[in-house]
């Protein structure tokens, strides 16, 4: 949970950008979280070979919630490593 207020709270920084911009990549749909379907698109349009159970496997361990998908907070909890986000605490 500090984690996610962190991350919550975060005013930006380069590494957040290239999350930022990562995940709206990934939000085909517009609205606000991606499923698997747009994470598999995700992997195809940077040529990346991946099959349809890592993709499964790789949703449903960053898919915390019970929304419709991986939200914006989750993708970043997934990409940040937990030591660096706890170094913006100053």
């Amino acid at each position: 949970m500090i984690i996610k207020y962190l991350i919550n709270t975060m005013n930006g920084g380069e590494e957040i950008n290239i999350y930022k911009n990562a995940f709206y990549a990934l939000n085909y749909y517009h609205n606000g979280w991606f499923e698997t379907s747009e994470l598999k698109k995700g992997y195809m349009s940077s040529n990346i070979e991946i099959t349809d159970k890592e993709i499964d496997y790789l949703y449903s361990i960053i898919n915390q919630s019970s929304k419709g998908g991986i939200d914006y907070t989750e993708f970043l909890m997934a990409g940040t490593d937990k030591k660096d986000s706890l170094s913006y605490i100053e």
